[in-house]
């Protein structure tokens, strides 16, 4: 994989990973040896099924594989398998099956997106594709393949974002969607993950395509900072906000220690270095528990992964993968022994640098279950895809 890929299991547990700086998708078996290249890179990509930085992908309820190309802003439907009809692609195998998208700032026109990024199917099949610089995410058809709806914006305020509730702000870099139908929104701009539920009933086509679809029903993390530390959702046994538990409000983001307990809307948590657990540093990628009892977030900035126990409108830290491995920094308050991180514990303040061994992570993107429930996370700076029984 190169820097900054992402994988997506398909129906026929193959594994798929798109290369964001050679502009293809690679195809793997599920013992990891590589089969095939589907497409390929292409500046301007004019020919459909060609890519300029593919991002995330995903796998429909017809086995087709949905392909987001952040800098052409669009999004291709192929299918993973046979001989390659793509112009300019020889020996490459998959069919074009359609190209949706086009570059656009308008808030008024669905099927416009200023980055298009991450994509999502639904229950009912419907497609759902974020646009990561026009802060809503659009729901294309499952049936007609037109785009019917959107979440973000509320046609008055020009797609503009936000950071209230409900609102998404710049950077919507991965979303889901979860048994329910309900949609999870990796919102990087505001250093958290929102839930929200859909109404489907709630849409008007070309008419008002900035009828909002979405509400909210609860957040993870928040309160980005100035140097983009994130200390919102504080500690998993945090229950008090003062100054003793580090609500200092340090600008220099070095001591001050965020201790909000999740979702509580009263406290506001200082400016902090540290990386906490139930905090985010840069989230980034999100997936759903095929089970629907829990959301796995990245966190690319802490090198690491964070599971959140899902229990109706609130979620709960329940474990961590990663974020401990290689050398420690005393400006993170870690601690050595024999050369390597005291391991941190919920409540810890110390976090440690990032690894390259196995099952260390270093700036972790994007993120998928398998059929088995095996969990497979793409990793920029080692080139890597490493697969993680979540279980153990």
């Amino acid at each position: 994989a190169s820097s900054s890929s992402s994988s997506s299991p398909a129906l026929s547990n193959c594994i798929y990973v798109s290369d964001f700086v050679n502009g293809w998708v690679a195809q793997y078996n599920s013992n990891g040896t590589y089969l095939n290249q589907i497409a390929c890179k292409a500046n301007p990509a004019t020919n459909p099924g060609t890519f300029n930085n593919p991002t995330m992908m995903t796998i429909d309820k017809q086995g087709n594989l949905w392909v987001s190309a952040e800098a052409d802003s669009k999004y291709t439907e192929l299918t993973p398998y046979g001989m390659g009809n793509v112009a300019n692609c020889l020996g490459t195998i998959g069919s074009v099956v359609n190209q949706y998208g086009q570059w656009g700032s308008s808030p008024t026109t669905l099927g416009h997106f200023r980055d298009g990024f991450s994509v999502a199917v639904d229950n009912y099949g419907n497609i759902w594709m974020a646009d990561m610089s026009g802060y809503r995410i659009q729901m294309l058809s499952g049936t007609s393949f037109t785009f019917v709806g959107q979440v973000g914006c509320d046609g008055t305020d020009q797609c503009a974002g936000g950071s209230a509730d409900g609102q998404l702000g710049t950077g919507i870099v991965g979303i889901a969607i979860d048994k329910n139908n309900n949609l999870w929104v990796v919102d990087k701009g505001n250093m958290r993950v929102q839930e929200l539920s859909i109404n489907y009933n709630n849409v008007t086509g070309g008419t008002n395509p900035g009828k909002n679809m979405g509400t909210w029903v609860q957040t993870i993390g928040g309160g980005a900072s100035a140097d983009n530390f994130a200390c919102a959702g504080g500690y998993v046994n945090a229950t008090t906000c003062s100054l003793t538990n580090g609500n200092t409000g340090n600008t220099s983001g070095v001591s001050s220690l965020g201790c909000c307990p999740p979702n509580n809307v009263s406290c506001t948590c200082g400016i902090s270095i540290n990386k906490g657990m139930g905090n985010f540093k840069l989230p980034i990628g999100i997936a759903i528990d095929p089970d629907g009892t829990s959301v796995w977030v990245v966190d690319e900035g802490a090198s690491r992964l964070e599971k959140f126990t899902i229990s109706g409108s609130s979620s709960t830290l329940a474990q961590e993968i990663g974020g401990r491995g290689g050398a420690c920094s005393a400006a993170y308050g870690c601690s050595v022994a024999s050369g390597t991180c005291t391991p941190c514990t919920s409540t810890s303040t110390c976090f440690c640098a990032a690894g390259n061994g196995n099952g260390q992570l270093n700036n972790p993107y994007a993120i998928a279950f398998d059929p088995q429930g095996n969990l497979w996370v793409t990793d920029i700076n080692t080139n890597t895809v490493q697969e993680f029984n979540p279980k153990i």
